[in-house]
């Protein structure tokens, strides 16, 4: 039989005792995998979903001893070791995106990183704060490369780099929002083999200053100047018109204290405007940049691709209801997350036509050969 999804996470270490095991590891990671795609966001879902799918289950592991409880599932998922689930996630993310290489190699690579918490994972009888996330989110292959967990004495800042140091990011541009705009986070993009391009905002009050002041007197004229690169693009849809422009300066002798900022090299600036239903807004950012050789409409192209990560974690939300899983207990809600985004993986990059998510896991809960189908997509 051709190996599927779970394969790639046959090397985590089981953490019970073996002589007290009655449901292996495989057969519960495939359980809950399959209740994910089908549309069971908990452990009772997950259970009874197994209950209706003991037969199917059956081709791929033992199921002689039935199904395990929902407090069976929670247990295990409770105590696998996180470190090790986000390493095979990592390599079956590399593997999926070696075997379907579909994209255009032309085409600019961009990894969106963002965090975002899973509320109601806070524990307040243990005093414990709801988990945040630091996501990757790989624009071109339409996936997401990786997660860690950000401890709760620190933040973003500290969890990014480390991030980094676990996918691959060669070649790519890294964008991230204005939080992460440190001089730490521009050393490590660099040290991973990647560019970047950091928005930038008053956290870092004197380089937004000198960004804004800088564009606010040679903007206007900045398709007459050589020096600024300029771009255009707008953008008609049902009842609204969009407006962007760029402007892209090289940062080189501009920047006071630029050698403080690893291989800043260009300064960004970009101007939005959005007509609904005639009501205008404007809005206007500003990013810091290492790759001087980017055009100004590739660097409109990957401030925009780096909303994708946004409606990411909206899909997260609204499709699997992440938000509102309460699953708390030691390891529990991160090894969900984990696997929440494997399914999401994969019913993102099933073509099926004219199906959204939440209607590809209704179809995969009542048609078992869409279900085998999903599980094989990596082969």
């Amino acid at each position: 039989m051709s190996p599927t999804v779970l394969d790639y996470f046959s090397d985590i270490e089981d953490p019970r005792q073996k002589g007290k095991v009655t449901h292996s590891l495989d057969k519960i990671l495939l359980i809950s995998l399959c209740g994910m795609l089908c549309g069971a966001d908990d452990w009772e879902t997950i259970e009874t979903f197994a209950e209706n799918k003991q037969a199917w289950l059956g081709q791929f592991v033992d199921m002689s001893d039935g199904v395990p409880s929902h407090d069976t599932l929670g247990r295990v998922f409770s105590r696998i070791r996180p470190e090790q689930f986000t390493q095979c996630f990592i390599e079956w993310v590399q593997g999926f995106i070696e075997q379907h290489k579909d994209v255009d190699k032309e085409t600019l690579s961009v990894i969106a990183l963002d965090g975002k918490t899973a509320r109601r994972s806070q524990d307040k009888r243990n005093s414990k704060s709801a988990m945040h996330m630091m996501n990757a989110w790989c624009c071109a292959n339409q996936l997401v490369l990786g997660q860690l967990v950000v401890d709760e004495k620190t933040n973003e800042i500290t969890a990014l780099p480390d991030l980094l140091k676990l996918i691959d990011a060669q070649g790519s541009i890294i964008t991230a929002d204005a939080l992460n705009c440190q001089k730490d986070i521009t050393q490590a993009c660099i040290e991973s083999g990647a560019d970047y391009l950091l928005a930038v905002k008053g956290n870092q009050p004197t380089l937004h200053e000198y960004i804004h002041d800088y564009f606010e007197k040679k903007k206007p004229k900045a398709y007459r100047r050589p020096e600024i690169n300029f771009f255009e693009s707008s953008e008609k849809n049902r009842n609204r018109d969009e407006i962007r422009r760029c402007w892209v300066a090289d940062a080189s002798d501009l920047i006071p204290n630029r050698a403080e900022w690893t291989s800043l090299n260009s300064i960004v600036r970009i101007d939005r405007s959005r007509t609904i239903d005639e009501k205008t807004s404007f809005e206007t950012h500003y990013y810091i940049c290492s790759n001087n050789q980017l055009s100004a409409e590739e660097v409109l192209s990957a401030a925009r691709q780096h909303w994708q990560v946004e409606i990411m974690h909206w899909t997260l939300d609204m499709c699997f209801r992440e938000d509102e899983q309460r699953a708390r207990k030691d390891y529990s809600a991160e090894n969900m997350t984990i696997m929440r985004q494997v399914s999401m993986n994969l019913l993102k990059h099933d073509k099926t036509p004219r199906l959204s998510m939440k209607r590809k896991r209704l179809v995969a809960c009542m048609n078992e050969s869409y279900l085998e189908k999903l599980l094989f997509l990596n082969t």
